[in-house]
């Protein structure tokens, strides 16, 4: 998988929610890889992590879909498989569709859909234009490592952005990122 292109509808949207999520307490990481036992099936649009307190904790997993068709009612069914698949709290479908019947089909199947207006909301509303760009990352990463020729920043980048999901505990702390 590669990284999303910069300045266009997709990457405004996620930028401004990235922005609304952390503003609001979350932790969250744009475009995170999710993989099974080596392959990649899809990216997470923006990954969710809040501690609240010693015993409670919420991951979210929050698919973005800023399109003329949407296809929210699809967006739902996917990421509502995918809050089972990686076993979270919550799933969250952001999506330019104001539908009312979106937002009560969400309810049914326990995912939150914040709706069009909302999202164009947050995109006039939070600066988005801050940030070094995923791209500009992989152009910086693709410098060959000075002490060991074969290890590839990149892949050691998206193989720290996976763990998020996979190995977010104790023992996933103590896991080598190291890929070579």
């Amino acid at each position: 998988m590669t990284s999303k292109m910069s300045g266009g509808k997709g990457y405004d949207a996620e930028e401004a929610l990235r922005s609304y999520f952390l503003s609001s307490g979350y932790f969250a990481v744009r475009s995170v890889p999710f993989n099974y036992r080596n392959y990649d099936v899809t990216d997470i649009d923006i990954w969710l992590y809040m501690r609240a307190t010693h015993l409670n904790r919420e991951r979210a997993c929050v698919d973005i879909k800023r399109r003329k068709t949407p296809q929210a009612m699809e967006r739902i069914f996917w990421t509502k498989g995918l809050r089972e698949a990686l076993g979270i709290e919550r799933a969250i479908v952001v999506t330019s569709d104001n539908r009312p019947e979106t937002r009560t089909f969400g309810a049914a199947n326990d995912v939150t859909v914040l709706h069009g207006e909302f999202q164009q909301y947050l995109i006039d509303n939070y600066d988005t234009k801050e940030r070094i760009t995923e791209e500009d990352i992989f152009k910086l990463l693709s410098i060959p490592c000075v002490i060991n020729r074969e290890v590839v920043w990149a892949k050691w980048y998206r193989s720290a952005k996976t763990k998020l999901i996979t190995c977010c505990n104790f023992n996933g702390c103590n896991i080598s990122t190291l890929v070579y």
